[in-house]
């Protein structure tokens, strides 16, 4: 099952989840999802997002924690900090901010801080 923030939607606060979560509005606040984070083009997350795999074809401004692979679309930005065990940034993605990769078995969910 897939929880979806639509691109009409707007929300302003924390989203936890355990199960998959596509923002395709705007999103004030962290996010933390025990599975796939997908933020949509043309949506928003200005917070912290958490998540098994992340993938931005939107923008994000905050840090992103993914524990087993991050994947950077073209189109999307981030303005911070990415911590996973994988990272894919494609030709046309942005991402201002530190990279830090981990062994899958050496990945510990922390702030990036």
């Amino acid at each position: 099952m897939e929880t979806r923030l639509d691109a009409t939607a707007r929300l302003t606060g924390a989203l936890v989840t355990e199960e998959d979560l596509r923002v395709e509005g705007v999103l004030e606040g962290s996010v933390s999802s025990t599975a796939r984070v997908v933020v949509a083009a043309g949506a928003q997350v200005k917070g912290d997002i958490q998540g098994r795999e992340v993938e931005v074809a939107g923008t994000v401004e905050g840090n992103v924690l993914a524990s087993a692979a991050f994947h950077l679309r073209p189109g999307g930005r981030v303005v911070g900090d990415v911590r996973s065990a994988h990272i894919q940034v494609e030709d046309g993605g942005v991402l201002s901010g530190r990279v830090l990769t981990e062994g899958p078995g050496d990945f510990v969910t922390r702030d990036l801080g």
